[in-house]
Parts: C-alpha cells; sequence; structure tokens
C-alpha cells in the first residue's frame, strides 16, 4: 500500500501546475516607424535606441518609444498641415524567445486661417494636435510563461508627438510536461500498487 501511494504522489507532482514563480525575467524591445506617406524633412520621427529590462514579476516598466518635430505650417494652398504615421513595437521573451509585434498609432495636424493675398507669414493659427497610442489601452501578450500588459502613450497639445510605453509582466501558471521516461515509471509503479490491492482484496475474500 505505501508502495501504491508513493507512485501516486509522484505522478501527481509530476502533472501538478507550477507552483514557484522564478525572477527576475528578462524582456526586449525595438521600434521602428512607418509613415502614412513621405512627409520628407516635413515630419521625422526619432526612435528610441530599444533595449532590454531587467524586472519581477508584477513591476510595471516605463520606456521610451520615439520623439518627433516636423512643419507646423501647411503648403500654400492647403489650410492644414497633417501628418499620420504608425509605431510597430517587438517585444521579446528572453526565456523562451518568443516575440510579438504590437502596433500603435500616432498623429499631429494643425489648421490654420488664410490672410488676404495668401502670404504664408500673415497666416492665423487656429489649432494644434497631436496624439500617440492610448494610455487606457492595455494590450496584452503571452511570450512563454509570461503575460505582459503593454501601454503605449503621448502626444498632446501645442507640440509634436513623443510616445513612452509601459509594460508590467505578469506569472502565467502552466501545466509542467513530464519525460515520457518519467512518465512511464510513475505508470508503472501505480499499476503495481493497484495489482498489489487486488491481491490483498482477493486473499481476504
Amino acid at each position: 500500500m505505501t508502495k501504491f501511494r508513493s507512485a501516486l504522489l509522484a505522478l501527481t507532482l509530476i502533472i501538478a501546475p507550477q507552483a514557484a514563480i522564478a525572477g527576475p525575467i528578462e524582456w526586449s524591445y525595438t521600434a521602428d516607424v512607418v509613415y502614412a506617406q513621405d512627409y520628407g524633412s516635413k515630419f521625422t520621427v526619432t526612435l528610441a535606441p530599444g533595449g532590454s529590462v531587467s524586472a519581477e514579476y508584477g513591476d510595471t516598466n516605463h520606456v521610451p518609444l520615439f520623439t518627433s518635430t516636423g512643419a507646423s505650417r501647411p503648403e500654400p494652398g492647403s489650410y492644414e498641415a497633417e501628418y499620420a504615421f504608425d509605431i510597430n513595437v517587438r517585444l521579446t521573451d528572453a526565456a523562451s524567445g518568443q516575440s510579438a509585434v504590437l502596433t500603435f498609432a500616432g498623429g499631429y495636424s494643425s489648421m490654420w486661417s488664410y490672410q488676404p493675398g495668401d502670404d504664408p507669414n500673415t497666416w492665423r493659427w487656429d489649432y494644434e494636435s497631436s496624439m500617440f497610442g492610448d494610455f487606457w489601452d492595455g494590450r496584452e501578450v503571452v511570450l512563454g510563461t509570461t503575460r505582459y500588459v503593454v501601454r503605449a502613450y503621448g502626444g498632446g497639445g501645442g507640440q509634436f508627438p513623443f510616445g513612452d510605453m509601459d509594460v508590467r509582466a505578469e506569472f502565467v501558471p502552466t501545466a509542467a510536461t513530464p519525460e515520457p521516461g518519467t512518465l512511464a515509471l510513475a505508470g508503472i509503479g501505480l499499476g503495481a500498487g493497484l495489482l498489489r490491492v487486488r491481491r490483498l482484496k482477493a486473499a481476504r475474500g
């Protein structure tokens, strides 16, 4: 009976979900920009170099993504200067080697009013706004045994957009995958225990 209990306990431990959380975790990120069209030197996004982060589960890490600059006045004959772009962020989990790409939209616009003579130097500025991402939009992606919650945000009125990113790492419990040989040994022990129980019952009956 003791062998049966030992085999059953071993099998339970093999297939039980992971209970311990190992740390710290390592992740890295890179970013690239895709413009809605070719703006030339009128609008430029300067990307942060990316990097690697070491953190404990539950930590939230803040990293920069980009800054931008450009011409706020529209071309002659137009009332508005408008620029749009996407930032693609590749997040990589070091332990598993898995990665995912998240895309965040950004833009800038300014509106001007014509003055007599259509002279750009006498146009009147009406408004200026910029945006990037959404702080309240938490994107989730699972890489290996880690769930990453990503928030990208920036922009703001009266300036060309900038972008930052917050990344929170959360542990995802998973069932352990035993080696075939380990399962076989545990199965043999369990089978032997069951056979011994049956024989004892038969002898008593």
